[in-house]
């Protein structure tokens, strides 16, 4: 009996220094991708320092701002708008999606004092936010909550996570990826899909691979009406809003996967962007698809590797663009009321 204890002992001593050594490999979880896809973060974190960003303070101020945005999780964190901000002068105050109360936040915004109302979607839910506007008053429109400081992102490599589903799920992935190299995977809502590690330029150690949302493939399924219905939401807003003297500015984020197509291994590029659309049909609009389409192989981590959103290098690259299409709508503005 006591040889049995001894045996089962040795047999938990041993399993238990592999789960440990497991956990300390795989680092701890921090990106989302990583997180809801179960992929190791020691294979997919960046390994580069972001850089800094100088965020604005967002939230209840004395006097009106310049600019108004409504957005979501590219806009959550005040970054792109304070980079916009530092470039253009112009003060700006920020809400989050709550709800998808568009019409609200709109007729909201057009009884303030703000010059410029802007909208940021990311690529992925433009249908489904344009395509029917809604109105939902019992949510309050307030602003989100950020103190100003300089913002940089450090990587946490300790201490591991000792989630036993999540390094379980983690485990068995990183076993599928060995045998499956080849292979685009799937795992929950992500999508794990080799690259020409040539066409773009990432810091984490699969750089052969990306990770994405794979609600990002729906957008296959969009309809040309469907997309002109959207879009022509899109300039009724645009419409209503400049009869008040305001300017409309929408902000499209391009999924991760639209970006870095060109990449994939064995995928067709899209033929025409939601972007291209948009600027078709004249909605007020940067092009921030085919900007960042340019600069996947010269800067480091455009998009985080084991995030869907931009690192700190995507944010100052949108940030500067916005500010430079502010700039010349304003412009533009001044030089057509002369």
């Amino acid at each position: 009996m006591r040889q049995y204890l001894n045996h089962l002992f040795l047999a938990f001593l041993i399993t238990l220094c592999i789960y440990v050594g497991f956990a300390w490999w795989a680092q701890p979880i921090y990106g989302d991708l990583t997180r809801s896809g179960r992929w190791p973060e020691h294979e997919f974190g960046p390994t580069k320092q972001a850089p800094v960003i100088n965020v604005k303070a967002n939230g209840n101020f004395m006097s009106p701002p310049d600019v108004m945005v409504l957005g979501d999780s590219f806009t959550e964190q005040n970054l792109w708008q304070s980079v916009l901000s530092e470039k253009t002068g112009l003060v700006v105050k920020s809400f989050s999606f709550e709800g998808d109360c568009i019409l609200d936040w709109i007729a909201a915004a057009k009884q303030t004092d703000s010059k410029i109302i802007m909208i940021e979607t990311v690529e992925r839910n433009f249908l489904k936010k344009f395509s029917t506007l809604t109105t939902c008053s019992q949510h309050p429109l307030l602003p989100i909550y950020i103190p100003a400081g300089l913002k940089e992102t450090n990587r946490p490599i300790w201490p591991p996570s000792l989630n036993f589903f999540l390094l379980t799920h983690t485990a068995l992935n990183t076993f599928r990826l060995l045998v499956q190299n080849e292979h685009t995977l799937k795992s929950n809502n992500v999508v794990n899909t080799p690259i020409l590690n040539t066409c773009a330029k990432f810091s984490h150690r699969r750089n052969d691979r990306l990770l994405y949302f794979a609600d990002d493939d729906l957008k296959q399924n969009w309809h040309e009406q469907e997309i002109q219905a959207a879009i022509k939401n899109v300039l009724q807003i645009q419409k209503d809003i400049s009869m008040g003297g305001k300017k409309f500015i929408l902000i499209l984020a391009p999924d991760k996967s639209t970006v870095y197509s060109s990449c994939f291994l064995g995928k067709n590029e899209p033929q025409k962007s939601i972007s291209e659309y948009l600027i078709s049909a004249g909605v007020n609009t940067p092009d921030l698809t085919n900007l960042f389409k340019q600069d996947i192989n010269n800067i480091i981590d455009l998009y985080d590797p084991d995030n869907t959103h931009w690192s700190h290098a995507g944010y100052l690259l949108a940030g500067n663009e916005i500010g430079q299409y502010v700039n010349s709508l304003v412009t533009r503005s001044a030089k057509h009321l002369n």
